[in-house]
């Protein structure tokens, strides 16, 4: 009985070696594929003790580092920050991308502790392209907020209006809520954007 259970216990213990080693790789692959499917480059480094989490969302780091990502935007995505509670180490940069009309220069994501993220993004999108997405696909106060502000702004639809905004994101409570926020969009509260952003990015893992 003893021996069986050796002889059972060998290739289980080569298995679960081997796919301490495989499973990361092939998580990795899948994100970047997501990430990259309407373009752009993404590096992910994902690792887990055991491996076995990864395929249930959840391990020990996860590293970003993309650009040149083209990702839609829309007020139906599910709220990503809460994912990434799934990660105790957690560390994102996006650049030269963009998000529905939004050019986004860079945006930064690092976990700070638990449930505590610092979120930083900088960009800006062409008056015209935020109204009209803002009436058919945000919808809501966010939505008239950006088409009100396009349709005011200086210049008419092609000016172009920046946003540079900082803010800490706690997913403590059943929402993630943003404090400390810095930075506006051409006047408008920067924080509910910034997320609107966000989740539109980090829908790709």
């Amino acid at each position: 009985m003893r021996r069986l259970a050796i002889r059972l216990g060998i290739p289980l213990l080569v298995l679960l070696v081997a796919l301490q080693f495989v499973l990361p790789r092939y998580a990795e692959h899948r994100v970047e594929k997501r990430l990259t499917e309407h373009g752009g480059q993404a590096n992910v480094t994902l690792s887990a003790f055991p491996a076995l989490r990864l395929l249930f969302g959840s391990g020990d780091k996860l590293d970003l580092d993309a650009s040149g990502l083209s990702v839609d935007l829309g007020a139906g995505q599910r709220d990503a920050f809460k994912h990434l509670d799934d990660f105790s180490d957690v560390s994102i940069a996006v650049h030269g991308s963009r998000a529905g009309p939004f050019a986004i220069r860079n945006f930064n994501v690092e976990r700070t502790g638990d449930h505590s993220y610092d979120v930083a993004v900088t960009g800006d999108g062409a008056a015209g392209d935020v109204a009209r997405y803002a009436g058919s696909r945000l919808g809501g106060g966010l939505g008239q907020a950006l088409a009100g502000l396009a349709a005011s702004a200086l210049g008419g639809f092609n000016q172009r209006v920046p946003f540079d905004a900082r803010m800490q994101i706690s997913t403590a409570g059943p929402t993630p809520v943003a404090s400390n926020v810095e930075g506006s969009v051409a006047g408008l509260p920067a924080g509910a954007l910034t997320q609107v952003v966000a989740n539109a990015i980090l829908n790709g893992l």
